[in-house]
């Protein structure tokens, strides 16, 4: 992030295409191993892949792969510096924020470039580096941390890294009473960010800095902060109060063969109707003919759908007897044999009761001729053609998703507000 003549961050906005002697330089050996490194010949950087001297590193361009000069096959890559860059390599004194955390923080805050911003809880800088890049060079960041060593650290880094233009670092703490921002007009700050363990005493001192409108966020990990801090907020008159997690859930997506039963429904729903547009469509002197192919389309959809609508329902209950225990499987089967058991007895057809019929006599007429079987009937010309019309096409594949339990990315919640217009 080296500093240009307008005091811009060129790692934010323009970096040079070659690296000089005093940049930041983010070397790169593989997506979990980066190191941020200032070139300062004749000092070398050494890792697994080998040993790179800075010397080498000057005069290539961002984005370059530099062997090992040995010839030993090992090689890095020289990256321009970023805030997310950064952010993955900087020096810890804090615990800091991550790159989901930031970036909602940047939206909700609705920064632009000329905005001006307030944040107190420098810590490592993390998230200033961000605000900074998002205020721009015509916008301006001011950062408090109640750590003097902290902040002087902060403000080195800063300067070094390109950014003593806009972000104006210093100590104190924001919290204390009759605590008041030198320098800032009141109605002149259009973004506050704190992360600090009492946000909720920090909101009364920067209220009137806020123009109407304004947009506020505090960062803390426990809920309980964020409770009392709604409270303070609501009586310094902020107005639309969000409360927002940032989670990251992975989910696994599969696909099933065969659909579900409204897919099934729906199938021979679009089939009859399908059936019924091309009967209507037909020359008039065919129109007699046709009807007939169009009842018999649609009652061969109505079976089409009946029948799929039992096989889904089929394929779902043997599904669920197949993810039960056994315990449960065979509590199901014994209560299935006994309604099945149940189904089988003889009723009184006059009782209304459940009682069990008497048992038939026999008869001792002689039994009637059996009749003889008539030949199967030639298929209607019209049931043909309805036939023809309805294709045997499978239900479509069902797509499932089924989340881990694991959430990564939380850290902390996010709240947000706007100062009162009125």
């Amino acid at each position: 992030m080296a500093a240009s003549n307008d005091g811009s961050a060129t790692a934010c906005l323009n970096p040079r295409q070659r690296i000089a002697i005093g940049d930041l330089v983010i070397v790169y050996e593989d997506f979990k191993t980066l190191h941020a490194v200032r070139v300062a010949p004749p000092a070398r950087f050494d890792s697994r892949h080998g040993s790179f001297p800075h010397a080498d590193f000057v005069g290539r361009r961002f984005g370059e792969r530099v062997s090992e000069p040995r010839g030993r096959g090992g090689f890095v890559y020289l990256l321009s510096p970023s805030p997310e860059l950064w952010t993955a390599t900087l020096p810890h004194r804090t615990q800091i924020l991550y790159i989901a955390d930031i970036s909602m923080i940047v939206l909700q805050l609705e920064l632009q470039p000329g905005s001006v911003c307030i944040e107190a809880g420098t810590g490592s800088g993390s998230l200033s580096h961000a605000l900074a890049r998002a205020v721009g060079a015509r916008g301006h960041l001011h950062t408090f941390e109640f750590n003097a060593h902290r902040a002087q650290l902060a403000a080195a880094e800063f300067a070094a890294n390109g950014l003593g233009g806009r972000v104006t670092s210093l100590h104190g703490d924001v919290c204390a009473d009759g605590w008041e921002y030198a320098n800032t007009a009141h109605g002149s700050v259009d973004a506050a960010i704190f992360d600090l363990p009492q946000p909720w005493d920090a909101v009364r001192h920067v209220a009137s800095y806020l123009r109407p409108g304004g947009r506020l966020c505090t960062f803390s990990p426990c809920i309980e902060q964020i409770a009392r801090t709604q409270e303070a907020l609501v009586a310094c008159g902020f107005t639309g109060i969000e409360v927002i997690e940032v989670v990251v859930r992975t989910h696994a997506v599969s696909q099933q063969q065969g659909g579900d039963a409204s897919s099934a429904l729906a199938l021979a729903l679009a089939q009859g109707a399908r059936a019924a547009a091309q009967a209507a469509s037909a020359p008039a002197a065919l129109q007699p003919r046709t009807s007939e192919a169009a009842m018999a389309a649609e009652a061969m959809a109505a079976e089409a759908m009946a029948a799929e609508a039992m096989a889904a329902e089929a394929m779902a209950a043997e599904a669920m007897a197949a993810e039960a225990s056994p315990a449960m499987a065979e509590g199901e089967g014994e209560a299935a044999a006994a309604a099945a058991a149940a189904a089988k007895r003889p009723r009184v057809e006059d009782g209304g009761d459940d009682d069990l019929a008497p048992p038939a006599k026999e008869s001792k007429a002689s039994p009637e001729p059996a009749a003889t079987a008539a030949p199967p009937a030639a298929e209607p010309p019209a049931t043909a053609a309805a036939a023809a019309i309805l294709p045997k096409t499978a239900p479509p594949a069902q797509l499932s998703t089924r989340p881990y339990s694991d959430m990564r990315g939380h850290t902390g919640f996010l709240l947000f507000c706007s100062k009162h217009v009125g």
